[in-house]
């Protein structure tokens, strides 16, 4: 199977720390022990509120003919639920496997706990806007 593993931190701080580092070896590590053919594709320092058709790293791994992508978290692929739904609805054989759950192999199966994880990860996204912006008017203030 061949499979991208996908790394994706939005600030420059985890950039230069483990982050990026550490998602790429576990990712490497799970390749490794289901004998993926894989490749690294990694987006430094962009937001995950971009669709991820839009990043440069995501866009150009779409091209290789891939069976799936496979990310440490389900975040750091998706941030809005529209993105999973259209992720879905262009790339119906890509499979997404994340570390934390969600794994599109299983089929239908798991299609509504997976739309339900996109859900959750969107609502955490908007708390941590609401949460960003309350510690910058305080800031001001």
């Amino acid at each position: 199977m061949r499979v991208a593993l996908y790394t994706r931190v939005s600030t420059d701080d985890q950039v230069c720390g483990a982050s990026l580092t550490v998602q790429r070896d576990r990712l490497m590590e799970l390749a490794e022990r289901e004998g993926w053919d894989s490749q690294v594709s990694s987006d430094d320092g962009v937001s995950g509120a971009i669709a991820p058709w839009d990043r440069p790293a995501f866009a150009e791994a779409l091209k290789w003919g891939l069976d799936a992508v496979a990310v440490q978290e389900f975040d750091r692929l998706i941030r809005a639920e529209l993105h999973w739904f259209a992720l879905r609805s262009d790339h119906p054989d890509l499979h997404v496997i994340s570390l934390d759950g969600v794994d599109t192999r299983r089929g239908e199966d798991t299609a509504m706990v997976d739309g339900f994880r996109a859900l959750v990860t969107a609502d955490e996204k908007r708390r941590i806007r609401t949460r960003t912006m309350r510690g910058r008017i305080q800031r001001v203030s």
